[in-house]
């Protein structure tokens, strides 16, 4: 017998953080998310616009599933996310969904984000298996897409990630163009410790530009930049995190994550003082990196910004040592961006997919 019920005291808040331990066998290629993070997302838990639901056989909790309001206006969706399934219970992921689309039938429900696209762990990986994923995507067992598409759910957009070599670069068209920028006055600099809060302020600014006419594109809020700046001091490296600026203004940004999955595999997603003392002093002694964001306000564009960008990050990896990374994720209906990372020698290798489920429009009427 299944029932679903909600996320209401702290051992259901248990229950639910725990689950994934169960699904996974510890030789599977999936790394437990940061604990830490895995709460951060989760957001606070008395949010009107949130709701997180587990199903259970009996008393066992085999499935598990959060949702959140987004948006205004006609804009305004149900996000779900955190979803983690047991084999064998299909039936679950269609109570848990039903669950969610109860909350706010008049809305379409999409996901699976933890609860923003541009958040870490988006989508439901579809393809590409095989290998242990970089730091912050998403990984699943193959089930995972099937159950939610039998549960009425369609695919609405897939994220492409690119395997990048730095050696297979065209170096030499590539240094051509970052000299053209240079000569148009494009400088580029790493993040600013003594100011960080501003520099990822001025992210913020180039992303909510950059990216605003991308499909399913959220602007980012002051909030999520002082989430960001928390999360900085564990993760972005600023020799990592470079912003392209012209006589002083902000003219694009990208940024690179270490791929911290095996020190995350290591610890079980626990902020053990062993990773911590690693996060905080060992990021030099990665040799992978993961290509998160990569902005460029309209007017730097035919200043060659972006190539002076992508030539830094490559003469970084150059100088420490590391040669190879992935480009993760760029959505499939954005073809200059694709067209981009296949030029720089990039060979597709995961597949993350977006669904959505119409309103449940007889609740309108």
């Amino acid at each position: 017998m299944l029932r679903v019920v909600e996320v209401d005291s702290l051992k259901r808040l248990w229950q639910f953080l725990t689950l994934p331990s169960r699904i996974y066998p510890p030789d599977s290629p999936w790394v437990p998310p940061l604990t830490l993070q895995t709460l951060i997302q989760l957001g606070a838990p008395r949010d009107r616009n949130r709701k997180l639901f587990l199903c259970l056989d009996h008393q066992r909790v085999v499935a598990r599933l959060g949702v959140k309001r987004h948006g205004e206006g006609e804009h305004r969706k149900l996000h779900f996310g955190f979803f983690e399934c047991c084999e064998a219970y299909p039936e679950a992921t269609r109570l848990l969904l039903e669950a969610a689309h109860q909350f706010s039938p008049e809305l379409a429900l999409i996901g699976p984000y933890n609860f923003r696209m541009e958040d870490p762990y988006t989508g439901v990986l579809v393809e590409g298996f095989e290998d242990a994923p970089v730091f912050w995507s998403a990984y699943n067992p193959p089930y995972y897409g099937d159950y939610l598409q039998k549960a009425g759910l369609a695919k609405v957009q897939d994220l492409i990630t690119y395997e990048v070599n730095l050696d297979s670069l065209n170096k030499v068209a590539l240094e051509r163009r970052a000299g053209h920028a240079k000569a148009r006055g494009i400088e580029v600099n790493s993040l600013n410790l003594k100011e960080r809060v501003s520099d990822l302020r001025e992210v913020a600014v180039v992303m909510n530009e950059a990216l605003k006419d991308n499909w399913g594109f959220e602007p980012f809020t002051e909030e999520q930049v002082k989430e960001l700046a928390m999360l900085s001091y564990l993760f972005l490296d600023p020799n990592w995190l470079l912003l392209a600026r012209k006589e002083g203004q902000i003219a694009g940004c990208s940024i690179c994550l270490p791929d911290y999955n095996p020190w995350l595999k290591e610890s079980g997603g626990r902020l053990t003082p062993k990773l911590l003392w690693k996060l905080l002093f060992k990021k030099k002694d990665l040799t992978r990196v993961r290509a998160w964001a990569l902005g460029v306000l309209p007017p730097y564009r035919r200043l060659f910004a972006a190539p002076a960008l992508i030539w830094e990050c490559a003469e970084k990896g150059r100088r420490e040592g590391v040669y190879s990374g992935e480009v993760a994720w760029i959505l499939e209906s954005n073809g200059p961006m694709n067209a981009m990372a296949r030029s720089m020698g990039g060979h597709p290798t995961r597949i993350h997919r977006v669904l959505e489920k119409p309103p449940i429009r007889s609740d309108l009427e």
